[in-house]
């Protein structure tokens, strides 16, 4: 379960919160949870470390999302 704290850190602006996503994209199981976070790092001016985990899910999980897709 991804802690509620991680969309926190995104409006806290918090420094190592891209590192944190592409982690998340390394090494939680279910892209569902995850691709939501990576949309929020896209979005926000972490947009190469969103890229970089985004393309971990891709290859890790075969799966993206077209919003994430829409971000890149």
């Amino acid at each position: 379960m991804i802690r509620p704290s991680s969309s926190a850190a995104f409006e806290r602006g918090e420094r190592h919160v891209g590192v944190a996503v592409i982690a998340l994209a390394l090494h939680h199981s279910d892209s569902r949870t995850i691709l939501p976070r990576v949309a929020q790092a896209l979005r926000a001016t972490r947009r190469h470390q969103g890229a970089v985990a985004l393309a971990h899910v891709a290859r890790l999980q075969h799966s993206l999302d077209p919003e994430c897709l829409a971000l890149r």
